[in-house]
């Protein structure tokens, strides 16, 4: 499985769970299309305040990402990471 590509198209910014949503390219092939959540942790008020950095997970974690091929979406929640044991 891979992923070739995410395409962001709206910013829930001020949400309960802030998160980004929008188009992946996943799949077998990497070019299925798919739905994607990023999930960013704290409300800000534009995509330049997203603290982008804290989500880029640490190699050695593992939790932060689950892909659900049947209903082609893709849920990243790098804030959830846990150490791979």
């Amino acid at each position: 499985m891979g992923c070739d590509g995410l395409i962001p198209e709206e910013y829930n910014l001020q949400a309960d769970e802030p998160c980004i949503r929008g188009r992946a390219y996943c799949g077998l092939g990497g070019q299925e299309k798919w739905q994607f959540t990023l999930l960013i942790g704290t409300s800000v008020d534009s995509p330049e305040q997203i603290d982008w950095p804290t989500l880029l997970p640490a190699d050695e974690v593992t939790g932060w990402l689950s892909p659900h091929p049947r209903e082609r979406t893709l849920v990243l929640d790098p804030l959830g990471a846990q150490p791979d044991l």
